[in-house]
C-alpha cells in the first residue's frame, strides 16, 4: 500500500474551506455579544461583518483571511466561557530554561 493512497484521501478543498467559513461567520454574527467579551472584540466583529459581506458578494477569501475567521470563531467560544484554541500557543513563556 503506497503512501499516496493516504495523502490523496484528504485533499485540500477550497469549496469546503469557504463553506466552513460561511458557517463560522453565521455563528459569529449570531453571537456577536460573546465576541465582544474578548480582547479586541469590536475589531473582530467588524472584520467578521466585512468577511461576510465579501462572501455574499461572491468574492473568494485568501488562506490568511480564512485563518482569521477561524481565530474569531475560537474567540467567540472563549467569550462564551468554553475552552478554545489559543492561536499563540507557541509563544515562549520564559519559565523553561534549556541546559547550557
Amino acid at each position: 500500500m503506497g503512501l499516496d493512497r493516504f495523502v490523496d484521501r484528504f485533499e485540500r478543498s477550497e469549496t469546503q474551506a469557504l463553506n466552513t467559513a460561511r458557517v463560522q461567520l453565521d455563528m459569529i454574527l449570531a453571537n456577536e455579544d460573546r465576541v465582544l467579551k474578548v480582547r479586541h472584540g469590536a475589531e473582530k466583529v467588524k472584520a467578521a461583518r466585512d468577511f461576510d459581506a465579501l462572501l455574499k458578494s461572491g468574492e473568494t477569501l485568501t488562506p490568511g483571511q480564512l485563518s482569521y475567521i477561524d481565530g474569531i470563531y475560537e474567540a467567540m467560544w472563549k467569550g462564551a466561557g468554553f475552552d478554545s484554541v489559543n492561536a499563540h500557543h507557541d509563544k515562549p513563556t520564559g519559565t523553561l530554561r534549556h541546559p547550557k
